[in-house]
């Protein structure tokens, strides 16, 4: 997912790698990319990890035919697929699952999307010697849904930068960059149907009214299903209190994080959740979903709401737009949560678990 403006997936791909590579110097680690953004978003400078970029650009042939080849010819002892493996592995396979939304809930992908990633995903769970789970959620329904032993399953969470941080200075840099003066609820994450936008959009009408100076920024790459964000801005009036920001670098997160009134994520379903630890360690109240791994991850240190409840959102954001006390709470609450989560913390349990593998 490097360079592919993926989300979670490609800030897990960056940061772990970083972290590994801060972590072990002596393994030996060849990087297969499937184009040159990924190689020039690695940022990874050390004799013992190896970059290549697989060819030619046909990423069934690539994955299919030139990683096999590539595989055997280095003599590699173990291929960790970072989001989908290849068809055909011909060494010892471990993969991270980020989710199994595909399976469970179809009708968020196109059934393009489904035909191409589906059997790869299925046919990874069923050959890995150990999958690596983002969440014990995640875990869980690979068992139910597939069947997977547990003693083949590892959950390890993501981490979080330290660049994100409370940033008290953000104000003059968020009127520069983004023209943000006014009090914002923010999302930050893929604007895809799964995110719940749409309900979103609506709780913010229904929780600002009589409070226009109360901004919404939306902060993502349009994905599968986000068609009716743009109607519904327009048919609520919204469009001048509405700021859709696209796709931005992580840089740029902290400062949008810690200058919002709170952060909001009513995903319909989730893996882990990156942008919720991101926004506590900013120092941000968090409102997010009662539902999937949302509870697991947040640890008592978000404001949970039915996400199927337009109500319910908005109730929760005029709670926290209200009530100052209510919102340090949760920044207090937030920041002790996310001290935990840390890439290094990543990294030597991922590292453990190659490991062992190689020694079994």
């Amino acid at each position: 997912m490097l360079g592919r403006r993926a989300g979670g997936p490609e800030t897990y791909e960056q940061q772990f790698l970083q972290a590994l590579a801060a972590v072990d110097r002596r393994n030996e680690y060849h990087l297969w990319l499937l184009d040159q953004a990924a190689a020039d978003a690695l940022c990874i400078d050390q004799p013992n990890f190896v970059p290549h970029v697989l060819w030619p650009s046909a990423r069934w042939i690539s994955m299919g035919v030139s990683l096999p080849l590539a595989i055997k010819r280095h003599k590699l002892s173990l291929l960790h697929a970072t989001f989908a493996p290849p068809p055909i592995c011909p060494v010892d396979l471990t993969m991270t699952m980020h989710g199994s939304v595909t399976f469970s809930h179809p009708n968020f992908y196109p059934p393009r999307v489904l035909a191409r990633l589906n059997p790869l995903l299925r046919n990874g769970i069923r050959r890995a010697r150990l999958t690596v789970c983002v969440s014990d959620f995640v875990k869980h329904e690979l068992m139910e849904l597939f069947g997977v032993p547990e003693e083949r399953l590892l959950t390890v969470y993501h981490g979080v930068s330290s660049a994100f941080k409370p940033q008290p200075d953000a104000t003059a840099r968020l009127q520069r960059d983004y023209g943000l003066s006014n009090p914002y609820v923010l999302y930050v994450g893929k604007l895809h149907s799964n995110k719940n936008i749409v309900r979103l959009i609506e709780a913010f009408d229904q929780a600002t009214r009589g409070r226009e100076e109360v901004e919404l920024v939306l902060v993502g790459r349009m994905f599968f299903g986000s068609d009716d964000i743009e109607h519904t801005i327009q048919r609520l009036g919204l469009t001048p209190r509405v700021h859709r920001l696209g796709h931005l670098p992580q840089e740029a997160l902290p400062d949008l994080y810690s200058g919002a009134q709170c952060m909001v994520f009513p995903t319909l379903w989730e893996g882990f959740g990156l942008p919720m630890i991101e926004a506590m360690a900013c120092g941000t109240p968090v409102i997010a979903s009662d539902i999937a791994c949302v509870p697991e991850i947040t640890g008592g240190a978000a404001l949970l709401v039915d996400p199927m409840s337009t109500e319910a959102i908005a109730g929760a954001i005029s709670d926290l737009l209200d009530s100052p006390e209510k919102r340090a709470d949760l920044r207090a609450r937030g920041l002790a949560r996310a001290a935990g989560f840390t890439w290094e913390r990543t990294a030597r349990q991922t590292l453990q678990a190659y490991e062992q593998l190689a020694c079994t």
